[in-house]
């Protein structure tokens, strides 16, 4: 039985012979677990920065609201640590307390299951390792081979203004040979993909190239034979041939063909981390285009299962507001040697821009020619920009 400063007991004696608290004694014990939880997760926050691990879960445009969000916690921690204290002070039943609260109503039992609900998550960021994003999480969300995906699934491809058959486009001389990929219900023959129902990629392409024939009709077709001889040509390309190449009569893909007459005369074009995502879209839009053109690009490696001993993906994670939105972007990649990289080691490799299919799908490809092993970056993770294309 507990004594006050007044000599009173907090704890007291019911008919039945048990023990009860007296309502302000119950506030300030819950008010003071509050504070300590409030001021644990603005310690998390706070040892999240000073180790410099805080991007791992949040974008680069987003610390500022985490930071100002800790120091919100902070301060309701410490009213929180006010309002049990002033609890405590009154906690006799015979001394009245106009600013207490009462005590929250519910069994122990309840009150625990909740604190919980906030300790638990808490307990895991401070006690378990922090580390980026790998591989093991491409199992679950599934990588994207196709950055330009989500652009043509709204819209028709920018090259069907240029290319009446995408098909039919051919690049001799220049374009690589493409390298065989393992599909589930088919095979890579001779650059065409073969479905096990024996209709071919040129099948397909002139069935998909027909739902283009309207948005194609209302832009200007330059001659075919021109954009073939100009692809092959040697020499740096000039503005007005560059503008055949990649017109922006399109304004969904205006950005992707401003960037793409940039780089297109460069000797490798190189995949930034500010860009990252933007540069393998351009990529992806104008893959024909592009093919034989030299890359060098860096990032983690990821070996599905369904890849051959030659094959690997070269990959990054892409987020956008915090790591529950980070989804993984990968260019498929063949190397005589991929089996010696190790899964999750981060390389850079230089190599030529194909094309190929997996899994009925025409994506970017590279025929690496070099691998360098590099560090992990301080910030594994690359992010939209928003500036793009202006």
């Amino acid at each position: 039985m507990g004594m006050d400063g007044y000599g009173h007991s907090h704890i007291h004696t019911n008919l039945q012979g048990g023990f009860y608290m007296s309502e302000a004694s119950k506030t300030s014990i819950h008010a003071l677990v509050r504070a300590i939880i409030l001021f644990g997760f603005t310690l998390y926050i706070l040892y999240l920065n000073e180790q410099g691990t805080l991007n791992y879960y949040i974008a680069p445009r987003m610390e500022l609201y985490v930071k100002l969000a800790g120091m919100a916690l902070y301060a309701l921690s410490i009213q929180q640590a006010l309002h049990a204290y002033r609890s405590w002070k009154h906690r006799t039943v015979d001394q009245s307390c106009s600013s207490c609260s009462s005590a929250p109503q519910g069994t122990w039992w309840k009150h625990t299951g909740i604190y919980m609900f906030f300790l638990f998550p808490l307990a895991l960021g401070l006690f378990t390792p922090d580390t980026a994003l790998g591989s093991q999480l491409i199992e679950r969300k599934g990588m994207n081979f196709a950055a330009s995906s989500n652009l043509q699934s709204s819209a028709p491809k920018p090259n069907s203004a240029v290319l009446q058959d995408e098909a039919d486009y051919q690049q001799p001389q220049t374009q690589p040979q493409q390298p065989e990929v393992p599909t589930t219900s088919g095979t890579v023959t001779d650059n065409t993909f073969q479905a096990s129902d024996g209709s071919s990629s040129n099948d397909r392409d002139d069935h998909a190239s027909s739902g283009d024939d309207t948005a194609a009709s209302s832009m200007e077709q330059p001659d075919n034979q021109l954009i073939d001889d100009l692809t092959v040509s040697e020499g740096s390309l000039t503005e007005e041939e560059l503008a055949l190449l990649f017109p922006e009569d399109n304004a969904l893909f205006a950005g992707y063909a401003k960037y793409a007459r940039t780089v297109y005369n460069d000797e490798i074009i190189e995949v930034p981390e500010h860009s990252y995502t933007e540069v393998l879209t351009t990529l992806d839009l104008y893959k024909h285009t592009f093919a034989g053109k030299s890359i060098r690009i860096s990032g983690f490696v990821y070996k599905p299962d369904e890849l051959e001993s030659d094959q690997f993906a070269i990959s990054r994670y892409a987020m956008q507001c915090c790591s529950a939105d980070a989804a993984p972007y990968g260019v498929l990649s063949s190397y005589p040697r991929a089996s010696s990289l190790e899964e999750d080691s981060w390389i850079e490799v230089t190599g030529t821009i194909q094309t190929t299919t997996m899994n009925e799908t025409e994506v970017l490809a590279i025929e690496v020619l070099k691998v360098r092993s590099i560090e992990a970056p301080d910030d594994p993770y690359v992010y939209p920009n928003f500036d793009f294309g202006l």
